[in-house]
């Protein structure tokens, strides 16, 4: 829980700076996942620098807090990286960490907030509804830690 809380933070913090609306984070099938507006992320008039830092930031977070990252949590983030033709992740790593690593406080009030919404929505989802799946973040409560930060 820990490391997929600081891995999604480490997306969010790096949409939110470089200009990616972050639509909601959620539970699905028992994996955090941070959905973002595709026409932000897949806009022509983006540079796909900013695309692929965006997905190798769940990996800058991991890497800024752990001082490693999960290589294989982060074949979904490769496999959207080589599907909108960028190289091996490990190559936006830098950009991605840069970003993380001058919003520090950021990070971790994000962090704290998915872990504490996540504990929450996991015990009402099993007292209530036994789903694996379930929002954990909202857009409108994504923007008020942002603008805190």
């Amino acid at each position: 829980m820990k490391r997929a809380a600081c891995h999604e933070a480490g997306h969010i913090i790096v949409a939110f700076k470089l200009g990616i609306r972050v639509e909601s984070v959620r539970v699905a099938n028992g994996l955090l996942l941070t959905d973002v507006w595709a026409d932000d992320l897949d806009s022509t008039s983006r540079p796909k620098i900013d695309r692929y830092a965006f997905l190798a930031g769940g990996i800058a977070g991991e890497q800024f807090i752990f001082g490693d990252y999960d290589r294989v949590a982060m074949r979904d983030d490769q496999a959207k990286v080589t599907q909108r033709n960028g190289a091996a992740i490990e190559t936006y790593i830098p950009e991605a960490l840069a970003i993380v690593t001058a919003n520090e406080s950021c990070l971790g009030r994000i962090r704290q907030q998915l872990t504490i919404n996540w504990i929450a929505a996991r015990a009402e989802a099993q007292l209530c509804s036994d789903s694996d799946s379930y929002p954990i973040l909202s857009r409108v409560e994504l923007d008020d830690i942002l603008r805190s930060c």
